[in-house]
């Protein structure tokens, strides 16, 4: 994720790139996807990541 991206654009872009994936044959689970989001989110958003990821909700 760029520092200027918005997060909403973020979370749509890679939603089309795993659709695509998932087209091609790969397996991939909502789990992995999540932790895929938060591990590439940029450092402006750190605070936000700390706070799901102390909850535990990760729905």
């Amino acid at each position: 994720m760029q520092s200027a991206d918005k997060v909403g654009d973020y979370v749509t872009r890679l939603r089309m790139l795993t659709s695509k994936m998932k087209r091609n044959g790969e397996t991939i689970d909502d789990v992995s996807l999540m932790e895929k989001l938060l591990r590439s989110m940029s450092k402006k958003f750190r605070n936000v990541v700390v706070a799901i990821e102390e909850s535990k909700d990760l729905t």
